[in-house]
């Protein structure tokens, strides 16, 4: 089915899908959260594999740069794991603290 769920950091995957569905509606999904001017800065752990037509391992983490009414978002990027999510939010945040809000 392409579920997963996290133990610590390390996505598992999940073949039961209340299992999933109830784990997904607690709390953990939100990795990192950052302001910045009238920008947020949001990564999140999907729970879904999203690269499953691609080849390669799950793509399960996401980070995006919203404006200040999170209704749109400005950009953002898809990782495969936890350490590479928490770095690319780590970047993106350097890089919106440099250029200041957009």
């Amino acid at each position: 089915m392409g579920l997963y769920v996290l133990e610590g950091h390390q996505p598992v995957p999940c073949e039961d899908f209340m299992e999933w569905a109830v784990w997904m509606d607690g709390t953990g999904r939100q990795l990192a959260f950052d302001s910045v001017g009238s920008a947020n800065l949001s990564t999140v752990f999907l729970g879904i594999d999203l690269g499953w037509l691609r080849p390669g391992g799950p793509i399960l983490f996401e980070t995006l740069i919203f404006d200040d009414t999170r209704e749109h978002h400005l950009t953002g990027r898809r990782y495969q794991t936890w350490d590479d999510a928490m770095a690319g939010h780590a970047m993106m945040l350097s890089v919106l603290r440099a250029q200041g809000s957009p």
